[in-house]
């Protein structure tokens, strides 16, 4: 806590010093962009002993922790444009569910085109190249079922190829 000679008034609360001070993760930053004559103020205000905060860093971190407690308490209160933008992230959602079934019916559509002409290993690169695309997306309900999907479709065509090519080589071809 700041002595008093540095804090007459004591506007600084003790754990707001402390966390202006001694922030507890030196790992963050944040690049700042002021105008000049902000900057300068806040130069001052750190050069200046009479503030108990001793560095440019010590002056941001203190303003950005007592103008987040302002936001907190701000609450804004819902807006038209807020609920659109929410109801757009739903459908967005949606149209991501929508273009994943998509996806795997035209997949279907092309290895049933390759199997008719009898280009097996054509479905293999296919499907291969297709479900590759999604190997390093982690974390997204979408891709983890896109992945799940053409690993059970990729099953059930992989028999199909092993049967169609099984009665290829009883005709002979």
């Amino acid at each position: 806590m700041p002595n008093d000679s540095k804090n007459p008034s004591n506007l600084i609360q003790s754990d707001e010093f402390e966390q202006a001070v001694s922030p507890k993760d030196l790992r963050g930053r944040i690049n700042l962009r002021t105008d000049k004559m902000m900057q300068e103020e806040i130069e001052d205000i750190a050069e200046d002993s009479r503030y108990p905060l001793n560095s440019v860093s010590q002056v941001v971190r203190f303003c950005c922790l007592l103008g987040l407690e302002r936001l907190r308490l701000w609450k804004p209160a819902p807006t038209l444009l807020g609920a659109i933008k929410a109801a757009n992230q739903i459908i967005s959602r949606d149209k991501m569910q929508t273009e994943a079934q998509d996806l795997i019916q035209r997949l279907g559509e092309r290895v049933e085109w390759y199997l008719q002409h009898k280009h097996y290993d054509e479905v293999l690169d296919l499907v291969a190249k297709v479900r590759c695309s999604f190997d390093n997306i982690e974390g997204s309900f979408w891709a983890d079922n896109i992945r799940k999907e053409i690993d059970l479709k990729f099953e059930e065509w992989l028999g199909r190829i092993d049967k169609l090519r099984e009665i290829d080589s009883e005709r002979g071809h």
